[in-house]
């Protein structure tokens, strides 16, 4: 399943890519992602991004830090970028 990527989307990949998040030990959580934005309570928008780009095959789970889990990028993705 392909998706039409927003703004945001962009943001985040870009934020992934820039945190090298491309294996499991790189991957990074959405509280990672989210500190670069001025508002903080962005958090589950970063959440619901993750999601809806984990189901087209951009990003997948990586391992769990704490009780939260961690995203890095596709090869997909990447090459999306």
């Amino acid at each position: 399943m392909s998706i039409e990527l927003s703004r945001i989307d962009y943001q985040i990949l870009d934020t992934m890519k820039n945190h090298k998040a491309v294996d499991i030990r790189n991957a990074i959580t959405c509280y990672e992602i989210s500190k670069g934005y001025k508002n903080q309570n962005i958090i589950d928008t970063v959440y619901r991004h993750l999601r809806l780009m984990e189901d087209s095959g951009l990003v997948t789970k990586g391992a769990k830090v704490g009780k939260a889990n961690s995203y890095m990028l596709t090869a997909k993705a990447v090459e999306r970028l």
